[in-house]
């Protein structure tokens, strides 16, 4: 019996020190198998394509890689079902990736970003393990492509400028390709505007053999091709006998500033009742270029004399949004009043066209570095004049981009509303975004299709705008609630069945790090309304708000409260019957 008790002891002493040694062994069979497989897949050919001519003065780029990827392995092995993509994070945040293989574009769902404690880098990089469409046998070849767009990351040299002088934007990124894969070849090239750019590598003693450089013009650069690039996910990895990974610099003339939109709320309104789709866009933008020195001089802005600051490096101050053709009501808000001027390009020919039209805000101060501006801009579109879904692009002339009507002709009930995710200026780079899309009260079986995951979505709180009815079922359970007391079932019940008092149901979105290069997207919104029983719940409220409101007035006015006066009928009949016998 002691021996028994004493062996269970035992064991449970040396259970969980197995348990452990049993799981490193297990973790270190893992990682040995996973490098044996990264050992056979080769990256054959790299090409990196940076371009900074998509900014206009936005504080985004954009990176296509195209690698040719073969899997190494004998004849009779597994096949390869992933491939690591790993991409720095030095030279701007990540905003979208878009991949492609044989050039054919892949579901987002393909690439998946991986964890910090599933990637074995500790430099400032993002891991993706894209899925292949079908698995890439041994002995085999692929070509993949992945588009990348990057915010920020460019730093001005210098911080500080006078105004007229010209703007520069600094920004590094790895010579080689950082990929946990050997690179057999890899060129890179970079395309800029304007003149005044210049690259460098760092660190400037680089051996020539890596450095090969070779400069198209001032506005095409090539650098490679490197040879034999070796794996590597460390960008910043130092130790005994390994040098750190050489960088590229590209200092960039960028006379627009890097404007940034740091909060963007975009709120679209649904009303049946007077048929019309209102739109409105609050802005928050932040110029992130070089601050401005010794202070804005209107005369030197004015000045026709270049060498007097008429120059516009730095500044940032003219901002353009297509609207669709059909908007009326255009308007601006800007409680600074820094926005002083506005023009919406003609109303023909494209009023009755798909072609969009452009509105532009110019503001009476520019922006300097570190300078902001806050406006709200919107319209307000006719639902009957947005296209079907029924319309084809060759036979409407409606703007495609919205859509709204019945998808059901055995069910006029349900409705469809397609509309852009985002409307902004081709080059927007936007931290913080936020779509709210109301729709009609008593609308229900909400369903959204969003073309790309986002970071937040949900039906949130309801809206209550102007004139939204409130009814007496809904009205009773805050009585109660505001003296303390339970709402009794049958009333939550009632509550429920009953569309009235609800609000408007309000779809929220929220996503952070939008480029409108990669986001502007459609988005579909699909619910059930029904016709009369919902578009005579505002009159029917109204008149009824009219009618007690009447009501009331006739029996004030009918009604005294007053205890004085020579008439009987404001005394009491026993003041009368005292009064008759005292005559």
């Amino acid at each position: 019996m002691r021996a028994s008790l004493w062996l269970s002891a035992v064991g449970r002493q040396w259970a969980l020190p197995l348990v452990a040694v049993w799981l490193a062994l297990t973790g270190l069979l893992a990682l040995a198998g996973a490098s044996a497989s990264d050992a056979l897949v080769v990256n054959s050919r790299v090409a990196r394509q940076l371009d900074f001519t998509i900014s206009d003065g936005s504080a985004f780029h954009s990176e296509l890689l195209n690698i040719t990827v073969s899997y190494e392995a004998p004849q009779g092995d597994a096949d390869l079902a992933h491939y690591r993509l790993t991409l720095p994070v030095n030279d701007g945040m990540i905003s979208s990736v878009s991949p492609y293989e044989e050039d054919q574009f892949q579901p987002l769902e393909s690439l998946r970003l991986l964890s910090r404690s599933e990637s074995s880098s500790s430099s400032p990089v993002q891991v993706y393990e894209y899925s292949f469409a079908t698995p890439l046998p041994p002995q085999a070849s692929r070509t993949l492509a992945f588009y990348v767009i990057k915010i920020g990351g460019a730093r001005p040299t210098p911080a500080t400028i006078e105004q007229g002088d010209p703007q520069f934007l600094a920004t590094t990124t790895p010579l080689h390709f950082v990929s946990p894969y050997k690179t057999t070849e890899q060129i890179m090239t970079a395309k800029m505007t304007g003149d005044g750019h210049s690259v460098s590598l760092i660190p400037s003693n680089t051996p020539t053999d890596h450095r090969r450089k070779s400069i198209a013009s001032s506005t095409h650069f090539s650098l490679g091709p490197f040879v034999d690039v070796p794996a590597t996910d460390d960008i910043f990895a130092t130790g005994a006998g390994t040098a750190k990974l050489p960088l590229v610099s590209f200092r960039i003339r960028e006379p627009a500033g890097q404007a940034i939109v740091e909060d963007l709320t975009r709120t679209a309104t649904v009303s049946h009742l007077t048929g019309t789709l209102h739109v409105d866009n609050s802005y928050h933008v932040l110029n992130t270029g070089a601050a401005l020195r010794g202070g804005f001089s209107r005369a030197k802005m004015s000045s026709p004399d270049r060498s007097h600051g008429s120059n516009p490096d730095g500044m940032a101050g003219i901002f353009r949004f297509p609207i669709p053709s059909m908007a009326k009501n255009i308007y601006f808000v800007d409680q600074l009043g820094n926005v002083s001027s506005s023009i919406v390009d003609a109303e023909t020919p494209q009023l009755n066209s798909a072609l969009p039209r452009i509105l532009t805000l110019k503001t009476r101060y520019p922006l300097f570095g570190g300078w902001r501006a806050e406006w709200s801009h919107g319209y307000t579109v006719p639902l009957d004049s947005l296209g079907t879904f029924s319309d084809t692009e060759a036979a409407s002339p409606k703007d495609p981009n919205f859509l709204f009507g019945s998808t059901s002709q055995d069910d006029p009930s349900l409705h469809m509303l397609r509309l852009p995710l985002l409307e902004s200026h081709s080059s927007a780079a936007i931290l913080r975004f936020e779509l709210n899309i109301v729709l009609p009260e008593g609308a229900r079986d909400v369903h959204i299709k969003l073309p790309f995951n986002v970071d937040f979505l949900s039906i949130g709180d309801p809206t209550f705008s102007f004139l939204d009815s409130l009814s007496p079922v809904s009205f009773l359970p805050r009585v109660l609630s505001f003296f303390g007391l339970p709402t009794p079932a049958w009333v939550r019940t009632l509550e429920g069945n009953s569309i009235l008092g609800q609000g408007r149901p309000t779809i929220v979105i929220r996503h952070q790090l939008v480029a409108s290069l990669s986001h502007e997207n459609d988005i579909e919104v699909t619910y059930r309304l029904n016709g009369p029983e919902a578009l005579l719940i505002k009159p029917v409220s109204l008149s009824m708000v009219i009618f007690l409101m009447l009501a009331a007035l006739l029996v004030w006015s009918r009604s005294s409260v007053s205890i004085e006066g020579d008439a009987d009928f404001h005394k009491a009949p026993w003041m009368a019957a005292e009064k008759a016998k005292a005559e």
